[in-house]
C-alpha cells in the first residue's frame, strides 16, 4: 500500500512552513532563505519556477494540482 503525502489546500510556502513560522521568527531566522534552501535541497526548485505564483501557488485539496513526486518533495 502506497502512502500519499499529506498536503493542505494552501500555498506551497504555507505547506512548507506549517507550524514552524512562529518558532523560526522567535529564533530570528530569515524564513525566506530557509524556504529557498529547503526547496533547493528537496529539488522543489526544479518545478517551482514553472508554476504560476511559484511559492504562492495553491496546491489544491490534498495537493491534487501536483504530481505524486512533487507532493513528496514538498
Amino acid at each position: 500500500m502506497e502512502k500519499e503525502p499529506a498536503l493542505f489546500s494552501r500555498s506551497i510556502r504555507d505547506n512548507i512552513m506549517l507550524g514552524r513560522e512562529k518558532y523560526l521568527k522567535e529564533q530570528g531566522l530569515d524564513i525566506e532563505t530557509l524556504i529557498k534552501n529547503a526547496c533547493d535541497d528537496a529539488y522543489v526548485s526544479e518545478f517551482l519556477n514553472r508554476l504560476p505564483n511559484k511559492l504562492d501557488y495553491v496546491v489544491g485539496m490534498k495537493g491534487r494540482k501536483l504530481s505524486g513526486g512533487q507532493k513528496q518533495r514538498i
